[in-house]
């Protein structure tokens, strides 16, 4: 484990890794942050008040992935969807 090995020592009961931008294969050290279970549960709950997921379906021909690819997400043509900050929409 990448965190592990800068550390130089294996992780101790009760403590987890953390990707920071929620990837789980973004194994780049700016990226992983080594905290307690319960700080990480406390980081989950906040980015969950703060974030949701926005779903977008296509009854026609409406490609919505083009959509959501604007905003970082993906999908295809006819469901797709995107993590945005709670409130963005007007």
């Amino acid at each position: 484990m990448i965190a592990e090995r800068v550390l130089g020592r294996g992780l101790r009961k009760g403590e987890i890794v953390h990707h920071v931008d929620g990837d789980r294969q973004n194994n780049v050290l700016g990226n992983l942050l080594i905290c307690t279970v319960g700080y990480h549960r406390q980081l989950h709950e906040r980015m969950a008040s703060l974030y949701q997921v926005e779903h977008f379906r296509s009854r026609g021909d409406f490609d919505v992935s083009a959509l959501c690819k604007q905003y970082g997400g993906g999908g295809h043509k006819a469901a797709a969807g995107f993590t945005s900050e709670i409130g963005w929409l007007p």
